[in-house]
């Protein structure tokens, strides 16, 4: 049987931490990205019936 050492579960562990951080920045991003576009009147209610859906 494989037996994992400290190092690589910190290894693992340091990994999924700056994965799960870039993760944020992205979603922060993306959420900047729509306020931007709702600003610019990209959002309307008078969208054709069935779009987007």
């Amino acid at each position: 049987m494989y037996e994992i050492t400290d190092r690589e579960i910190l290894e693992k562990l340091g990994a999924a931490i700056y994965l799960h951080r870039a993760l944020i920045k992205q979603a922060e991003r993306a959420k900047d990205a729509v306020d931007y576009l709702a600003e610019m009147g990209v959002f309307t209610d008078d969208a054709p019936e069935g779009a987007g859906a």
